[in-house]
């Protein structure tokens, strides 16, 4: 029974299509997992996206791409659930909240916007809450400390603005990359999706991230570890 997973985010620009497109082919290109973009966004992002990271995307047979509406697709998902490992939702936070099996949330690093994340997260279930990524919705910041408003269990070992493979433009509207061979860029969604399945294994083990650590596996902040430049896409 697949999990669904959805990154969620109350303001725009802070890379959820981005995360959700490139941690599922992530998790289809380094761990070997069936996995399902469900695109139910009006702009249709993460449709673009994922055919431009794929362009043999019809005739791959590990990953696929269902562009509907929310509707549509909660009509479907018991059926989809069966059929592959993980489906990663690209909707509205409404929509993302009631759905999904995990919500990992985003969050720039400013005090207005962590204070709104704080709230959306009460309204989580520790069951479902995967933890928060902050990243970087301005100009040329590289490092982002972690807020100490946050629990260090709650965020992720890397904030999306340590990206250096984006170049500011790509990074600040979380649309696409500027180099799509940049090893640190494959290497940083393979850790984000080594790390949200052992989160999901501790959430299932302890019913919440309350005593949770991660060590980095595919890149820190030293750079590319050995097992990420051993990735191969």
């Amino acid at each position: 029974m697949a999990k669904i997973i959805c990154f969620i985010s109350k303001a725009r620009g802070t890379g959820k299509t981005l995360l959700t497109v490139m941690t599922a082919i992530a998790a289809y290109k380094f761990a070997q997992q069936k996995t399902l973009v469900v695109d139910t966004m009006a702009d249709q992002t993460a449709t673009r996206l994922l055919q431009k990271k794929i362009p043999a995307l019809d005739t791959a047979t590990g990953i696929d791409l269902l562009t509907t509406t929310i509707t549509t697709f909660q009509q479907q998902v018991i059926q989809l659930q069966a059929s592959y490992d993980y489906i990663f939702l690209d909707a509205t936070t409404a929509d993302g909240l009631a759905l999904a099996d995990q919500v990992i949330l985003l969050t720039a690093a400013d005090a207005f916007a962590l204070r709104s994340a704080q709230r959306l997260q009460a309204s989580i279930t520790p069951i479902k809450f995967s933890g928060i990524i902050q990243t970087a919705i301005f100009d040329r910041i590289d490092v982002i400390q972690p807020s100490k408003d946050i629990a260090p269990q709650d965020l992720f070992s890397l904030p999306l603005a340590n990206l250096g493979g984006f170049t500011d433009e790509h990074r600040r509207s979380g649309i696409d990359i500027d180099d799509e061979d940049d090893e640190f860029a494959w290497a940083y969604f393979a850790e984000v999706f080594n790390e949200l399945t052992e989160r999901s294994a501790f959430i299932t083990a302890n019913g919440s991230l309350t005593g949770f650590t991660y060590t980095p596996k595919y890149v820190d902040d030293t750079g590319i570890t050995a097992a990420g430049y051993a990735l191969t896409f």
